[in-house]
This record gives structure tokens, sequence and C-alpha cells, in this order.
């Protein structure tokens, strides 16, 4: 195979290439309008491509080097003409300058496959056995290689999940500690609160008792030393005031004392859910998963809400009418009959 004056041939128009000037061709003085950031890549490839083909040119066809020559010639006549335009004739035309370059560009890449096969099969490769068990050793050493990085890759791929769920779980366990934490002592401090509240009115009610008793204590033993005698009409009006006046008395220190005896009911049950808030850190922290604090918190929050029947309020209601039901009897019973 005589290839020497077609290798010759694209050896001169090859030089002739080389010499063109980028900042012509390229028009690189135009900044984004020049073509070196659309066609400088593919101009290196394309050279590269001729390098390799002008050294192993005596193993490829004649026919095949002169398609060739002949793309690398029409290359040389599209950047010469590109050289040779104004600026504003460039600009109109860029567009199917850079198509027809990348074209004459891909007719190289498109002869590029039966070039390296009749490279390959001139070398003798596919029949070497040296370089035949090259490879396979070459593909078995790949295999192994590959299995073993596999088997690392999982390894440390589970270690990585464990590492990552125990990080997790430590996570969700000082996120729940921390959470109750937060919580119990809010509760307690809600508490704390009311249960200061809760003892002011105990006090205050004490004292308006202990008042409103004294009152009816000493305006009673006033009207029971004072009798005077008056006639019979005149007594009965008198008297009717004197139990109207000590039946008011009366109901404001029952009223004074169901309150007492309310505010004392909710300053114990108040006392209550204060103590259990208390002790609700200790009783979570001996709980050993998650599901065993759940249900410790469970039943704290139960005992909270429930107080139980602490003897002081009974769910009955104060009467309205029985003072009006204590005088209309009194009326009724000293009233002269007919």
């Amino acid at each position: 195979m005589n290839n020497a004056p077609h290798i010759q041939n694209i050896q001169t128009i090859f030089k002739q290439l080389l010499d063109l000037d980028k900042k012509l061709i390229f028009k690189q003085n135009l900044g984004d309008e020049s073509l070196t950031k659309d066609l400088e890549a593919d101009f290196q490839i394309f050279i590269k491509r001729v390098e390799q083909i002008l050294e192993y040119g005596k193993y490829i066809p004649a026919q095949l080097l002169e398609i060739i020559h002949s793309t690398i010639s029409d290359l040389i006549s599209l950047l010469g003409n590109i050289a040779k335009l104004k600026t504003a004739d460039y600009i109109s035309q860029r567009g199917n300058y850079i198509r027809d370059i990348k074209n004459n560009f891909n007719n190289l890449e498109n002869k590029w496959p039966s070039i390296i096969s009749y490279i390959i099969e001139a070398k003798g490769f596919l029949y070497d056995d040296s370089i035949k068990s090259e490879y396979d050793k070459l593909m078995h050493d790949l295999q192994v290689n590959a299995k073993n990085t596999l088997a690392e890759i999982r390894n440390e791929s589970e270690k990585i999940l464990k590492e990552a769920k125990e990080i997790a779980n430590q996570i969700e366990t000082r996120a729940r500690k921390t959470a109750t934490k937060l919580s119990v002592e809010d509760a307690q401090n809600q508490f704390k609160e009311a249960q200061l509240d809760h003892l002011k009115s105990v006090k205050l009610w004490t004292w308006l008792s202990l008042i409103s008793l004294a009152l009816f204590v000493g305006i009673a033993s006033a009207f029971y030393f004072d009798l005077p005698k008056l006639e019979e009409g005149l007594m009965i009006y008198k008297t009717v005031i004197r139990a109207t006046i000590l039946i008011s008395i009366g109901a404001v220190a029952t009223f004074c004392l169901k309150i007492l005896r309310s505010s004392y009911h909710m300053y114990k049950h108040n006392q209550h859910r204060q103590r259990i808030a208390n002790s609700i850190g200790s009783f979570v922290e001996s709980a050993v998963t998650p599901e065993q604090r759940d249900l410790i918190l469970t039943h704290l929050v139960e005992s909270i809400a429930n107080f139980g029947n602490s003897g002081l309020v009974h769910g009955d209601d104060d009467n309205i009418n029985a003072s009006k039901f204590v005088v209309d009897n009194l009326i009724r019973n000293i009233s002269p009959k007919n």
C-alpha cells in the first residue's frame, strides 16, 4: 500500500491550516461575536485527529486519505473566506459559517471509526496473543477490583447507616428529654403562680367569712338582749325587719364560707398538681424506652387532671330562695289569724 504521495499532500495542506492566523479566522477582536467560544475546542480536536492520521497514514487506504485531504482543503477555504470578510458581512453570515465549519469537523469524525479499524487491523492487534492475554488480564483485574470496591462501598454504607441510626436515636432521645424538661418546667411555673393566687383567695375569703360571722353573732346578740315592749303590730314589723337583717347577714356569711370552701378546695387541688409536676422528671428519667416514657407521662397527666373527692365540694348549689322561704314562714306564723 503506497500511500506516501497522499500522506505528503495531507502534510502540505495541514501545514497551511496550521499557518492560518487564529485572530483573523476566529475574529477574536469582536469579543462575544467571535468564533473562539463556538469553534476553538472542536478545532483542536480536528488538529489532533489529523496528526494521528499522519502518524498512521501508511495503514489507511488511499481513497480514505483523499477524502481527508478534501475535508482539510474545504476547511481551509471556509476559514480563509472568514478572514477576508468585513465585520458587517461576517456578522450577517456568522451562523452559516459556524454551521458549515462544524459540518466539516463532523465529516472527519464520521470517518474516524473506519480509520481506527484500518490501523488496528493493519498492526495485527486483533491477532496478537500477548495483547489478548493482557486484555483478558486487565478485564479480570477490573472485575476483581470492581467487586472489591462494591463490597467496600456496601460495608461502608451499612456502617454509615448504622451510625446514622444511632445518632438519630440519640437526637430523638435528647429531643424528647429536652421537650419533656421544658414542658415540665413550664407546668411547674404555672402551678406555682396559680398556687400563690389560690392562697391569696383563701386568705381573702377567710377574712371575709370571719367578719361576716362576727357581724352575724354581734347583731344577733344585740337583737337578743334588746327586747323593747311594743304594740303587737309594731312588734311584728320590727321582728320581720330584724329577721330580714339576720337572714341577709347569714346569707352573706354562708356565701363567704362556700367561696372559702371552694377556694380551699382549688388550693389543695393545685397543690396536688404541683407535687405531681415536681415528680414528673424523676419518673420520666426512670423509663428505659420511649414507649415507657410516653406511658408514664400519660398516667401522670391523668393524675394531674383527676384530683378525686376532697370532701370539701359535693356539687351542691346555693339555694337563692332560702332566705325568702324563711321570711315567708316567719311572717305566716306570727301574723294574726282571723
